[in-house]
């Protein structure tokens, strides 16, 4: 989930409208005009109060229980929310394991009026969201789903970066039936190289998914040597 920084290619077929979308649809989360100073915004999400992490890591049995990331603030219903980490005792039906030396898996810790509840799955997280009716939803639901990331401005590209496709801000694309949502994911542990991949990402009203492609984008050759457990 976040733990990366609080730190299937399908047989689909895309469209010629979703590529054409893809390429020129202008999305309303921009500011600016041009790849130097385009930037995405979040409506920051709803976080549960701190003060009841150490309470509720006991009550659930987590080891990590921390703020949920920006780019997660486009979930409706907008429940107070927490990004959580659990030992790999309790990750048995998890959606999403820990790939680092630390076994254990991401969950979604959720606030719904006074009851507190975890999102261990993808299933759960669509019993909880679904329907997806705008873009933001779109992306930070297929963040979570995924466990990728936006990358939100110009200035993450830096230039010493080795690219192997074009710098893409991330987004979500509207089309009649579903939306089309432009993200990232990064190789962390292991030895390097530790390249981004960009992926593309097709998000249905009743929040099932479909990861449309994904590809190498860039790496920065200053962490090829790098060796993250």
């Amino acid at each position: 989930m976040a733990l990366y920084y609080s730190l299937y290619k399908d047989t689909f077929t895309v469209t010629m409208r979703e590529i054409k979308t893809v390429l020129i649809g202008a999305s309303l989360y921009f500011t600016g005009c041009n790849i130097a100073d385009q930037e995405l915004h979040f409506k920051p999400p709803v976080q549960i109060n701190p003060a009841t992490y150490q309470t509720l890591m006991i009550r659930f049995k987590l080891n990590h229980l921390g703020p949920a990331p920006s780019y997660w603030g486009g979930l409706m219903p907008s429940y107070p929310i927490a990004d959580a980490f659990s030992s790999h005792e309790e990750c048995i039906e998890s959606s999403w394991p820990n790939k680092g030396m630390m076994s254990g898996c991401s969950k979604i810790l959720v606030k719904k009026d006074t009851l507190y509840s975890l999102i261990n799955t993808r299933e759960e997280l669509q019993q909880t969201y679904a329907p997806i009716t705008s873009k933001s939803e779109a992306l930070s639901y297929a963040s979570i789903y995924f466990e990728y990331f936006p990358i939100t401005t110009s200035s993450f590209f830096e230039e010493s970066f080795f690219y192997r496709r074009e710098k893409i801000i991330s987004r979500a694309d509207s089309l009649e039936k579903y939306f089309i949502v432009h993200l990232y994911d990064q190789k962390v542990f292991g030895c390097g190289p530790h390249p981004y991949y960009y992926s593309l990402i097709k998000v249905f009203a009743d929040g099932s998914v479909q990861e449309l492609q994904k590809n190498e984008a860039f790496r920065d050759p200053k962490k090829d040597d790098w060796c993250i457990d």
